[in-house]
């Protein structure tokens, strides 16, 4: 099967670049996405809990405003209906092949031949990955981890049929989705353990419903909802950015709002210095939640911080001691540095990306790398955030790959590629902006890959992100 392009991935990175292509005159494309469903990591993250960690009224595409969302942090279902209306109103579903996991992506001179699991070949101009940051759970390297007896699952692939009802528990983890997991199943569970390797920074999330008058502004004074997400999208790029940069007011201002969450809604003394953070303040992500601090003052709830020395048949093995549980439920994140992990790229001259990215994984602005002619990534190297919504990231990326395929269309060009001098220079320019973040300080993160360096995050502000990507540099590039 031909086509002009080929999408992997149907999360909001995919159907975004599949509606801009459409929107530029394009038809001729096909999203491929390994899960049985649209929804990316709305679609695999099913825990009790699940929900957005921006403000929900930024958690749309800027061109499809949603004005009915229930909340101001919004869950997962309805993030993945979300996504389900954005398919149907720009009309993506002929688009969408599921079940269709890509094994390899080979430049064969003048396209990409792709192969998926079960044998099916697409032969296209341009290959696009928008299989994201946020995709492959991590497991943690434990002792005996396939030892124990009972059921284990990692929370990214939630086992819905595994009943937790009057059952121990033990959680291992204390970050993002542990934070949003745990009051739920603290609900349920006899009793629930929590294994802390890191205390992490809580800020008020100051979650609640939408008022009935809100949604109908929302709906009816189109201005009101415009006005309210330009609000919000600034409060990240005027507070919580300039924390990342090290700005010492603003680090003041999210210190004493963690803080004050913490001595608020934690009495026990010997409890809160457990929870206590001994690192500069957004060196690792900073959560926001309302009620995980009081799940853990819970009667039924015990949080462990010696470090685990096992997993025996019975439980976890932690300070000396064995705990036995029930079910143990790994929230350890996701293997967020290894970028399109399972994906066997192979570019120009059979070069390998992933033996490319074996000492780093450099890019150019984030979506080429030079060796790779006609190959797009989105949400890739470099374009995280620890400051605002990633939805913003993501259309301006899409913006400048439309721009860059649509020259190479127009002026009947076999090819694009970022030259390797474009890409060095691109990469210490890169290097010198992110030695003035916190993420440089010394604290474990997934922002860093296995040698300390910040492969993830993007070092300045979303707006400056825009600007950067707001046109093709066509001197950086051989066609």
């Amino acid at each position: 099967m031909k086509y002009h392009s080929v999408i992997v991935g149907a999360g909001f990175a995919g159907i975004c670049m599949a509606i801009k292509l459409k929107q530029a005159g394009n038809d001729d494309f096909v999203i491929l996405e390994k899960a049985s469903d649209i929804g990316g990591t709305w679609f695999f993250n099913r825990y009790p809990g699940a929900a957005c960690d921006v403000p929900s009224c930024v958690y749309s595409f800027s061109f499809e405003p949603n004005p009915n969302w229930s909340r101001h942090y919004v869950t997962q279902p309805e993030i993945e209906a979300y996504l389900h209306h954005c398919v149907k109103k720009y009309q993506l579903t002929d688009h969408i092949r599921c079940n269709a996991q890509v094994e390899s992506m080979t430049w064969n001179g003048d396209s990409w031949e792709i192969i998926t699991s079960i044998g099916e070949q697409f032969i296209s101009t341009f290959a696009l990955s928008a299989v994201g940051q946020l995709n492959q759970p991590s497991m943690p390297d434990i002792n005996g981890i396939d030892a124990f007896a009972g059921a284990s699952f990692h929370s990214a692939r939630w086992d819905a049929e595994t009943d937790l009802q009057g059952k121990r528990v033990a959680v291992v983890g204390s970050a993002a989705s542990a934070v949003q997991l745990i009051p739920e199943v603290a609900k349920v569970a006899s009793h629930l353990r929590v294994f802390q390797r890191t205390p992490n920074y809580l800020i008020p999330r100051l979650d609640r419903q939408y008022l009935a008058i809100e949604n109908w502004l929302f709906n009816h004074v189109p201005m009101v909802l415009a006005f309210y997400r330009w609000v919000i999208f600034n409060q990240g790029e005027k507070l919580f950015f300039p924390a990342m940069r090290r700005a010492k007011w603003a680090q003041r201002i999210m210190e004493k709002l963690a803080k004050w969450q913490l001595n608020r809604q934690v009495s026990d003394i010997e409890l809160r210095k457990k929870l206590t953070p001994h690192y500069e303040i957004g060196c690792k992500r900073v959560l926001m939640c309302d009620d995980y601090y009081p799940a853990l003052m819970r009667p039924n709830v015990s949080l462990e911080t010696s470090p685990i020395e096992a997993i025996t048949p019975r439980g976890v093995m932690s300070g000396g001691e064995e705990y036995d549980c029930d079910i143990i439920i790994y929230a350890t994140g996701f293997k967020a540095s290894q970028f399109l992990m399972g994906l066997d790229v192979t570019g120009r001259d059979g070069i390998k990306l992933h033996d490319k990215w074996a000492g780093s994984t450099a890019a150019y602005r984030s979506v080429c790398v030079a060796g790779f002619p006609n190959f797009f990534m989105l949400y890739g190297p470099n374009s995280n955030l620890g400051s605002n919504s990633i939805i913003a990231m993501i259309e301006a990326q899409v913006g400048y790959i439309v721009e860059a395929m649509q020259g190479v269309d127009e002026g009947a060009l076999g090819h694009i590629e970022v030259t390797e001098e474009a890409q060095a220079n691109y990469q210490h320019w890169l290097k010198d902006s992110l030695s003035g973040t916190v993420w440089m300080q010394d604290c474990p993160s997934w922002y860093k890959g296995a040698d300390g360096v910040i492969n993830n995050n993007w070092p300045w502000s979303v707006g400056e992100f825009q600007r950067h990507m707001a046109h093709v540099k066509w001197a950086d590039f051989s066609i």
